[in-house]
């Protein structure tokens, strides 16, 4: 039942029995702490080797997100990713503003200037809410920190990212 209830929440807050987290690595799957200081939480991630392969032939389904999205998180993964030598969540938090500085850099966008006006600022920031949707972003009035489903990346996945870390979109001034 809790592994039931983690898998339809996504993320669950307090403590994982341990025979929760006995079952779910038969079944391939491991209890990841998603938490922060004083508010713990637990996502299910995969074990090594067990992730599921997309592709029309295996029944597993990717939608594949928007530019607008894509570029949004991918600022918001440069500017909280504290250390490239460690994984990146929980990392740092950054302000929302340092994350539309960051888009801003970028230019246009499928005829869509990034770096002003009003329908721009809402898709960033409608970007931002789909984001937390997700699981990928944590926000608060102040502070947009990377979320539970980024602290279920596989040490492969992180690898892959960090070759492009110098790639993503980065504030004017951030450290290179």
């Amino acid at each position: 039942m809790h592994l039931a209830r983690l898998r339809a929440a996504g993320t669950l807050d307090g403590p994982v029995p341990s025979f929760a987290r006995a079952a779910s690595a038969k079944v391939g799957r491991t209890v990841v702490d998603t938490g922060r200081p004083g508010k713990p939480s637990h996502s299910l991630g995969w074990t090594a080797g067990s992730e599921p392969r997309g592709g029309d032939d295996t029944g597993v389904v990717r939608h594949r997100p928007s530019a607008w999205l894509l570029l949004t998180f991918a600022a918001c993964l440069r500017a909280c990713w504290a250390d490239l030598d460690e994984h990146p969540f929980p990392g740092r938090g950054a302000s929302e503003d340092e994350i539309l500085d960051a888009l801003a850099t970028i230019g246009s966008l499928s005829g869509l200037s990034l770096d002003g006006g009003l329908a721009v600022e809402r898709h960033q920031k409608g970007a931002l809410r789909k984001l937390r949707d997700a699981g990928l972003l944590d926000l608060d009035e102040m502070t947009v920190r990377l979320g539970p489903q980024v602290a279920v990346w596989s040490h492969g996945q992180v690898d892959v990212l960090r070759t492009v870390w110098d790639r993503m979109p980065a504030a004017p001034g951030a450290v290179p």
